[in-house]
């Protein structure tokens, strides 16, 4: 990543910085050797960045370009690719983080005059919705927290989003079910609701004001967050819309998956915890450079009472930080870096994968179709060089995380997935459909988990947008029960 200084003043840093370097300088030395030898990032559920989309629910203004600008100055774009009014952007993938969030008709220039708007401050794993609502001069922003928590086995969760502005307030009623919305006003959400997986007729009725109604069936899929989005119907009345948030597999995996014979197994333990081990130990030399410079410096400093010493120090303290920022880098994109998310499809409409391709360490192979075993987990694939794909979960480019687990080794050499472990965050993932394109995901993390503790819940949890998930063994071998302690599990998204 590029570290840009925008200013850099050493002038007669004194006491201050100094005990501000001892201090910055105690909590990356803090964070570097958690990484190391602790279990902070390299166990870690993935989930560095923060999702943010724009809803289109303003009657007067057909069509959006939402423009967010971080404090850094970086400006990158969203925009509501549909331009009737009630359309939802995908999500789009963004460092966390404060933002100005400026809203222009579409297609207007950059520099135009912004029709409205508002802040946001993300955080790592959350997700919002910028919705824009509301009539004529009346238009408002708003920023709606979005949980998009996995619903239990069998069920999805479903909110109200409640963007009539002819109605003061609302009620939503679920048909022979819970009450989905109780009074919510205009410009806010309801709370999240659990619901079986099927169809639930819906009614909806203005409080307050002339008597509006509205009914409407909609389909809850097991697995998956939904946003009911309550609407002004075009000449009057009231209209129901759905926009899924997030989606995960109907029946996700359980546990661990056996994807090792054992024939390399001084190799696959001799690798490193995670993959940037490396790149750690770099950081690591440069924050000792750092304080063996900063106890130098204090020690020329007190004899000499020169200025040398103070610049000395804080140049020292300059590598310390720089140590800290690489040692961040690892675990996410670069700061301020906007990864552009396809709109996703439906699992329907999305044709199944059949070859999976990884360019940075020379995978290329077919794809089987993996089942779940009697006991719920993943079975492995049957070919030592192939890898396979979860046929009853997502299946990849659709909303979601989909599956893909190969063998590390067979009992007598290297497997498909042996150098998985090599994977970065930036490196590309290609899988070929059946029947469509090729789509590329790009990695965000590579992470290793004790099969004992293997954390099902966050590695197939729901997703705001298409994601991947590439699984195969790692750890030390244990030739008795003929299984690798470990799981690795790289995550990727999709970008095209």
């Amino acid at each position: 990543m590029d570290v840009v200084v925008t200013s850099l003043r050493v002038a007669r840093p004194g006491r201050q910085v100094r005990a501000m370097a001892g201090r910055v300088g105690a909590v990356v030395a803090g964070c570097l050797l958690a990484g190391l030898f602790g279990t902070g990032p390299a166990d870690a559920a993935p989930g560095g960045n923060a999702s943010i989309r724009v809803a289109d629910l303003a009657a007067a203004l057909p069509g959006l370009d939402l423009y967010l600008t971080a404090f850094s100055g970086a400006a990158p774009r969203v925009t509501v690719p549909d331009t009737r009014y009630a359309s939802v952007s995908a999500y789009t993938l963004v460092r966390p983080g404060p933002y100005v969030v400026s809203a222009q008709r579409h297609g207007a220039s950059a520099g135009s005059r912004a029709v409205l708007s508002t802040t946001v401050n993300t955080r790592p794993g959350k997700a919002y919705t910028i919705a824009v609502l509301g009539d004529g001069a009346a238009l408002r922003a708003v920023v709606l927290a979005d949980d998009l928590t996995t619903p239990a086995a069998g069920f999805g969760r479903v909110r109200v989003i409640q963007a009539a502005h002819r109605a003061p307030s609302a009620t939503v009623t679920a048909v022979h079910g819970p009450v989905l919305a109780n009074r919510t006003a205009f410009a806010a959400s309801s709370r999240y609701t659990q619901l079986r997986a099927g169809a639930w007729q819906l009614r909806a009725e203005s409080v307050g004001g002339t008597t509006l109604t509205a009914a409407a069936t909609v389909s809850v899929a097991s697995g998956t967050v939904t946003s009911i989005l309550l609407l002004d119907r075009p000449g009057g009345g009231l209209a129901i819309r759905t926009v899924h948030d997030a989606a995960a597999p109907a029946r996700p995996p359980s546990g661990a998956v056996p994807t090792g014979g054992g024939g390399m197994a001084s190799a696959v333990s001799a690798s490193p915890r995670v993959g940037a081990a490396a790149n750690w130990l770099g950081a690591l030399a440069v924050l000792v450079a750092g304080c063996l410079a900063i106890a130098r410096a204090r020690r020329r400093a007190a004899t000499s009472g020169s200025g040398s010493g103070r610049l000395a120090g804080g140049l020292a303290f300059v590598m310390i930080t720089v140590a800290g920022i690489t040692a961040a880098s690892m675990v996410g994109p670069p700061w301020n870096t906007l990864l552009s998310a396809p709109a996703p499809s439906g699992a329907a409409v999305v044709s199944p994968p059949v070859r999976l391709r990884l360019p940075a360490i020379g995978v290329d192979t077919a794809l089987q179709a993996l089942r779940l075993q009697p006991d719920g987990s993943l079975q492995a694939p049957s070919a030592w060089q192939e890898a396979g794909w979860y046929a009853d979960g997502v299946r990849p480019g659709a909303l979601g995380p989909a599956v893909i687990a190969g063998h590390v080794d067979s009992r007598s050499g290297p497997a498909v997935f042996f150098r998985l472990g090599e994977l970065r965050p930036g490196d590309r993932v290609v899988v070929q459909q059946h029947v469509g394109r090729a789509l590329t995901f790009v990695v965000d993390d590579v992470a290793r988990y004790p099969k004992t503790n293997f954390p099902t819940a966050s590695v197939y949890s729901a997703a705001p947008v298409p994601e991947l998930r590439l699984i195969t063994c790692a750890g030390e071998f244990d030739a008795r029960a003929r299984s690798y302690l470990d799981n690795l599990v790289v995550s990727a998204h999709l970008v095209g």
